[in-house]
């Protein structure tokens, strides 16, 4: 297995992670929500959600994170049926850019 450093920006973006995480509990399955933020782009977001998700045992993770004029968000599950009943892999992953402003329109 191959594996790398992080950079100065990835271990602080990683920590904001850490310090703005709020976990929830919906129908008995615990849901962490976390956000960062960087004033530049910082690369793999994902690979960084993925780390916060061992280091702390999280079995579903939202992760947003403000970088530049984007939100980037993360979704990951370690669970092996959704709340729905519904099966899927022991993993799903998904990462989506987003301009703050369509955001902004997407949410309440």
């Amino acid at each position: 297995m191959l594996t790398r450093e992080l950079t100065v920006e990835q271990v602080a973006l990683l920590n904001d992670l850490i310090r703005n995480a709020t976990t929830l509990n919906l129908s008995g399955i615990e849901i962490v929500v976390a956000r960062a933020s960087s004033p530049q782009y910082v690369g793999d977001f994902a690979v960084l959600a993925h780390k916060f998700m061992d280091m702390e045992n999280i079995q579903v993770l939202f992760a947003l994170a403000q970088m530049e004029e984007r939100v980037f968000i993360v979704g990951r599950s370690r669970l092996e049926k959704s709340m729905w009943g519904k099966s899927w892999p022991n993993w799903v992953a998904v990462a989506m850019p987003m301009r703050r402003r369509q955001l902004s329109r997407r949410l309440p």
